[in-house]
């Protein structure tokens, strides 16, 4: 699975990666916090999304995943995202 964080966007739309991952560093710093974590945050996104395996959504096998489950550690699509929010947080933290 894998997932974005950010503003939804389709799936078929490539999205830089740099843009990809200061989305997502800002998602898991909750946009607030020190600026020294957050670039460490930053480094580790781009790490994990150098990876092939964290290139295609983990669900649905659909390319460059813009949204991450937290406490499954997964990138997911935006249309996976959907259906990870609804079955609650309890299973999915997206």
């Amino acid at each position: 699975m894998r997932s974005q964080v950010g503003s939804p966007e389709e799936p078929s739309r490539r999205q830089p990666e740099g843009e990809r991952s200061e989305g997502l560093a800002a998602e898991m710093s909750g946009g607030h916090g020190d600026a020294g974590m957050a670039s460490g945050k930053m480094a580790k996104l781009k790490e994990l999304l150098q990876k092939s395996e964290n290139r295609i959504c983990a669900d649905c096998s659909a390319p460059d995943p813009n949204w991450a489950s937290a406490n499954i550690g997964v990138f997911i699509c935006v249309k996976c995202s959907g259906v990870h929010r609804s079955v609650g947080t309890h299973i999915s933290k997206v």
